[in-house]
């Protein structure tokens, strides 16, 4: 029998206690939805996007969009589960506890988590960092990986030089001190650059009066607002990414020679325009699409900063681009390259090298550890001069030839590569990465699996006769399609080359392999090829004919006149007497 409140109880108390149960209750079911997995546990990997994507449609089309769109889709990553952790459970019970949420984890867990990725990003952190830490804030109260582009604040809204003048109006200008409290850094990285004078100098080159206090804002805009939205990158400007950027630098610059190094003649310019010397054309904003601008040669923060070297570059009609061949890239300053420098701004793509085949090439310690040069030329200049793309050899994007020399720098030596450059698949312009991805598991074994991943994409035909009744194991064990062809050969054709492929069937049918005092004629011919399909058939054994009998006759025609072939003859049956197909030692015709 249910229990009655007491009404000799003041209603005050009574209600007092209802309210204590009912916070109690509450802060149980907000405890339920909080708790989350944590990132480093054991289970089951999906690595499938697209089975996330059934249930979390809205998100997987936000982050399809956003600046981590490359994470569902790169190799070497674990899909959405690379953030999440392990999703197989939560994919069968659907349980929200299941699975790592990111935004639930403390502020610690959560750090280190983004720090996989983001590990210098959060070193150079823009604002007070430890200010932020200590007011208890983490890296999801900013900053949203399942958001697109167009909602993250200030990215397609970056305050160019000639908006400036008009927002600067209705900011304040706070000086160099208020600059440093945050970017502490740039003084000494000004100082060490070709822009020092911004923190030396008392006169502009017109005579106006200048004071350092004005360093930063002279080219970042008044930074009143910047301060007051903790560091929106929407409210100062960046001359390196915003559209104008060049304007700001001739704004102090404007004596700078445009036709030395700044602009390229014309081919297509007529006698009469070359005459008038208005055959130039601009390279800085020009019409053709390429974003170049000032600070993709020169840094304002730093000493890569081409003005600073001796030896000053000389005027080239065009930036040297990846079709052209490794002489058009610069390696000078590959040899002075710290393996370790790729990846402060590549550390994804760093990352999936840990365990694989080319882990080797990213670590100091070891005698091939030449970093990233190895296999991208031209990483030490590109580094040096603020990370230009066309100053690097991307292999994905290169000829077949220079492919294949980049990995045959290494790989030379190979004896079991010898023959590549002769063989079907080097006339064809198949190239290693084709076929062997650089972040294959490390071992043989592995790296051949990997490869093997990569032959049904041109081998569509024979792929699916594996998929037959009887077909070769291919993909169970060992077993795999260069247990029997080699993919670096020349391939050959002929009966010498049937001949050889039987040698491979032996290898592992030993007990037709002989030598037999009587062996099977067709061994001087195809071999085990004039009878067996070697990928697949629906026929048993691999026979190239549903029936013995008519594989026999392909070759027998001229049987002997008391073989009656009539129906119901025993003569019908070729394996009654003839036991022995593959060779005899006792009998010439294998009985």
């Amino acid at each position: 029998m249910p229990c009655r409140p007491d009404a000799s109880r003041p209603t005050g108390l009574r209600s007092g206690l209802s309210f204590l149960l009912l916070l109690l209750a509450a802060s149980f079911v907000q405890g339920e939805q909080d708790r989350t997995a944590q990132k480093k546990r054991q289970g089951a990997f999906l690595r499938d996007a697209k089975l996330c994507a059934e249930c979390h449609e809205m998100e997987h089309e936000a982050i399809s969009q956003g600046v981590h769109a490359l994470v569902p889709i790169s190799r070497g990553l674990d899909a959405c589960e690379t953030c999440h952790g392990p999703g197989k459970k939560h994919y069968d019970s659907e349980d929200p506890a299941d699975i790592t949420q990111p935004a639930k984890l403390g502020q610690a867990q959560q750090k280190a988590l983004c720090g996989g990725c983001h590990a210098q990003q959060i070193e150079e952190h823009g604002g007070p960092l430890a200010a932020l830490e200590r007011a208890g804030k983490s890296c999801t109260d900013c900053h949203a990986v399942h958001e697109s582009k167009e909602e993250i604040p200030g990215s397609e809204d970056l305050k160019g030089f000639a908006l400036r003048k008009d927002a600067d109006a209705k900011a304040k200008a706070l000086g160099l001190g208020k600059c440093l409290q945050c970017h502490e850094d740039k003084e000494r990285s000004l100082m060490a650059a070709t822009h020092a004078s911004l923190l030396t100098r008392t006169k502009l080159e017109d005579g106006r009066d200048w004071s350092k206090e004005k360093a930063c804002e002279a080219c970042h805009g008044n930074g009143e607002k910047h301060v007051e939205t903790y560091g929106l990158t929407r409210f100062i400007t960046r001359p390196d990414r915003s559209k104008d950027g060049t304007a700001t630098c001739r704004s102090c610059h404007g004596e700078v020679d445009a036709e030395f190094f700044h602009w390229r003649p014309s081919g297509r310019a007529s006698k009469d325009e070359r005459r008038k010397k208005a055959w130039f054309g601009p390279l800085l904003g020009r019409s053709d699409g390429r974003k170049l601008r000032c600070t993709t040669c020169h840094s304002v923060h730093g000493q890569d900063d081409p003005t600073l070297h001796k030896a000053k570059p000389r005027p080239t009609t065009r930036p040297a681009t990846q079709s052209q061949d490794s002489h058009a890239i610069d390696t000078s300053l590959d040899g002075t390259t710290d393996p370790l420098a790729c990846a402060r701004c590549h550390a994804p793509a760093y990352r999936v090298l840990r365990g694989t085949i080319h882990a080797q090439l990213a670590d100091p310690m070891q005698p091939k550890g030449k970093g990233c040069v190895s296999c991208h030329p031209g990483g030490g200049r590109h580094a040096a001069l603020g990370g230009r793309k066309d100053l690097v050899l991307t292999l994905t994007a290169s000829p077949a030839a220079l492919q294949t020399a980049s990995c045959r720098s290494c790989h030379a030596k190979d004896r079991k590569l010898s023959g590549f450059s002769h063989g079907i698949h080097a006339k064809k312009n198949i190239t290693c990465l084709h076929c062997h991805s650089p972040t294959a598991a490390a071992g043989k074994t592995a790296m051949r699996r990997d490869a093997e991943k990569n032959c049904a994409d041109c081998h569509k035909a024979v792929a699916m006769s594996f998929r037959h009744a009887n077909g070769h194991p291919v993909g169970e064990g060992s077993f795999g399609c260069s247990s029997c062809h080699d993919p670096h050969r020349q391939k050959r054709v002929g009966l010498r080359t049937a001949r050889t492929a039987s040698k491979r069937c032996v290898s592992c049918h030993r007990e037709y392999r002989g030598p037999f005092v009587f062996p099977h004629h067709a061994m001087k011919g195809e071999g085990c090829l004039a009878c067996h399909e070697p990928h697949g058939t629906t026929n048993p054994k691999l026979l190239k004919t549903k029936r013995v009998r008519q594989n026999c006759l392909s070759c027998h025609a001229d049987l002997p006149n008391f073989h009656d072939q009539s129906q119901g003859s025993v003569y019908r049956n070729c394996l009654s007497c003839h036991v022995k197909l593959h060779g005899s030692n006792r009998n010439r015709f294998f009985f």
